[in-house]
């Protein structure tokens, strides 16, 4: 999914809107508690919730077509206990509409590579949150457009804090490739995520 994400960044050379939604928020452990901190949960990557966030990226004015390309993936989150810690099951499953970005290529829709990340967190994590564990790309993408036809694994980590209203955090990743099509080109990729966000009391 990161390497797709280069990918697609590289074609989307006009403008771009991106949303994240969240259609589901279960927390594990128990289910009492505040509103404010189960949203923080809910957009933490190690959060010991259940969740299944979609994010959309639309992108328009792609190629000397100036056509769209369009992007809804799922993030579904399985935390499962393992003693002091946390294992995060995370999944990234994207789909994905490319619109014929030059004369002759015709349109393409389908799905792209799927990611699935383990992070191992304390159960009982202090002011700074964090998890470090594997990660790993499946060639599952339907067509050449749309993923690279390569097996790729690497180290992921993210670091979070959660003062006051606020959330602060970051999520780095690299991937080399290891398996899959000799023809495509080989994946060497490094990724940062940052993310800073303001949660309302009510």
């Amino acid at each position: 999914m990161i390497y797709k994400e280069m990918k697609f960044m590289k074609l989307a050379q006009g403008h771009s809107i991106t949303a994240i939604i969240f259609v589901m928020a279960i927390q594990v452990p128990v289910l009492a508690d505040s509103e404010e901190g189960l949203a923080k949960k809910s957009q933490n990557p190690v959060g010991d919730i259940i969740s299944l966030p979609f994010e959309n990226k639309l992108a328009f004015g792609v190629g000397e077509k100036d056509t769209e390309v369009y992007m809804l993936t799922a993030k579904p989150v399985y935390p499962m206990s393992i003693g002091s810690l946390n294992l995060i099951n995370r999944f990234i499953m994207p789909f994905e509409y490319q619109g014929e970005r030059v004369s002759g290529e015709g349109s393409k829709t389908g799905l792209g590579n799927l990611t699935y990340q383990a992070f191992f967190s304390p159960a009982e994590p202090g002011e700074i949150i964090w998890g470090v564990g594997p990660a790993i790309t499946i060639p599952t993408n339907t067509d050449d457009r749309l993923g690279s036809d390569k097996w790729a694994a690497g180290p992921a980590l993210v670091v979070l804090a959660k003062p006051g209203h606020w959330l602060f955090g970051g999520l780095a990743q690299h991937f080399w490739s290891f398996a899959g099509d000799s023809d495509d080109d080989d994946v060497n990729l490094s990724s940062l995520q940052l993310q800073v966000k303001f949660l309302f009391p009510k």
